[in-house]
């Protein structure tokens, strides 16, 4: 343990809030110190309750997530409300309380008012632009939405990238453009975005952007159908049932099928 370290963890001790919240983030980054989020919760809630900010958007999270304590949204929503008072990247937490009623009533308009505080927050941008997508407490426009979606992908939001694309796919906000759309979804696919993989498929199942290829589409169809994506499984199975992109499989799309029954055109096709 390096000498600064030391100095840090006696000053933590002693009781300074300052030294204890940048011990609590030494012990939840590993930094210096064995990595150990009970020690990290232990030194953000002595310093929190001394009022540091920081230390309070850290505890936040970790009763958010339910991080070495059990889960509590009341106490995080608390805790960013607090912290939001200094640290600006707490009012994305508290806007996303606002808008799933997490620890508090769903108030889309509390939700707005915090994303508009983060004018250069990629995650908030894309969040916002889906408010104004929905009309969520705020008149629907499709144009904003778009603007906010392209804003925020130009911070690096994938969500917004992912967006976008439905909007060009739907000519919401934009003109209808299947080869934006098809480029926005590999880009989107590209940085993890697992959904964006079965509109690849239905792209290259249908020619929509993109050179018509079965092959392909089952190809995107199975990643998706991995990730949890039950529309995907669901496109799956019915490509074994008619056999586009793959040798023809009752039995196998049956499974597919039965493996995503809670979606209804799945249970549709288990019954008939």
């Amino acid at each position: 343990m390096n000498e600064s370290i030391e100095k840090l963890i006696k000053k933590a001790n002693e009781g300074f809030a300052d030294a204890e919240c940048q011990l609590g983030c030494c012990y939840a980054l590993g930094d210096g110190v064995p990595q150990s989020d009970i020690k990290a919760l232990y030194y953000f809630e002595s310093s929190a309750k001394k009022g540091n900010p920081f230390a309070q958007f850290k505890l936040a999270k970790y009763y958010f997530d339910g991080i070495a304590v059990k889960k509590d949204d009341e106490k995080a929503f608390e805790l960013f409300s607090e912290a939001a008072t200094a640290i600006d990247e707490a009012y994305y937490n508290l806007g996303i309380c606002y808008l799933n009623g997490i620890g508090v009533n769903a108030n889309f308009e509390k939700a707005a008012e915090c994303f508009l505080k983060l004018p250069e927050n990629a995650d908030s941008l894309n969040v916002l632009g889906t408010m104004y997508q929905k009309g969520q407490s705020i008149m629907q426009n499709y144009e904003k939405a778009v603007a906010l979606y392209n804003k925020a992908a130009k911070l690096g939001s994938a969500d917004a990238v992912f967006n976008l694309a439905l909007c060009y796919r739907a000519g919401e906000g934009v003109e209808q453009n299947d080869e934006k759309a098809f480029e926005l979804f590999k880009k989107a696919a590209d940085f993890g975005i697992d959904k964006a993989s079965y509109y690849l498929g239905k792209a290259y199942e249908n020619g929509l952007g993109v050179k018509a290829d079965c092959s392909l589409a089952v190809k995107h169809y199975k990643l998706a159908a991995e990730f949890g994506i039950l529309k995907a499984t669901v496109a799956l199975a019915e490509c074994y049932l008619n056999g586009v992109g793959v040798e023809h499989s009752d039995e196998k799309a049956f499974e597919l099928y039965k493996r995503a029954s809670e979606y209804p055109e799945a249970m549709r096709m288990i019954l008939l």
